[in-house]
This record gives C-alpha cells, sequence and structure tokens, in this order.
C-alpha cells in the first residue's frame, strides 16, 4: 500500500467535519478504504502526523467560520 499526503487530501474521503472529534472517529472513516489496516498500522500513520502540524489549519478554520458552521476537531485536518 501506498499513502501520501497533499493539502486537504482525504478531507472528502473522512466524512463532515463535525463527525470527526478523535482518533477513533479517524479510523472508522478511513477503515472505509483502508481496511486491511491494523491497529498497530494506524497508530504508527498517526504517529507520522502530529496534531500540532495542523494547528494552522484549525486557526484558519476558526477565524472564517460563521456563526452556523460546527466546530471542528483538530483531527478532521
Amino acid at each position: 500500500m501506498i499513502l501520501g499526503w497533499t493539502q486537504d487530501d482525504g478531507m472528502v474521503n473522512i466524512g463532515p467535519g463535525h463527525l470527526v472529534q478523535t482518533e477513533d472517529d479517524m479510523i472508522k472513516s478511513l477503515k472505509r478504504f483502508a481496511h486491511a489496516l491494523s491497529p498497530e498500522q494506524f497508530s504508527t500513520l498517526f504517529s507520522l502526523y502530529q496534531p500540532s502540524d495542523f494547528e494552522e489549519e484549525l486557526n484558519n478554520y476558526k477565524s472564517h467560520k460563521s456563526a452556523e458552521d460546527p466546530e471542528i476537531s483538530i483531527n478532521y485536518f
């Protein structure tokens, strides 16, 4: 399996942002197209992408969101 990352890659596949609050939520969504990954492999995958790497995206979202927009976790990004 080959995995890559680009800006906003996979956001369409991961699901509505307000439903992705934890790593477990991410795993549920990712298993739809990466169903063979083991818990250990998911752990390794997540270790490559630290939440702090996505603080800018989260801050950008928060600064532009309207009152009607849902709260989004850093895990969505």
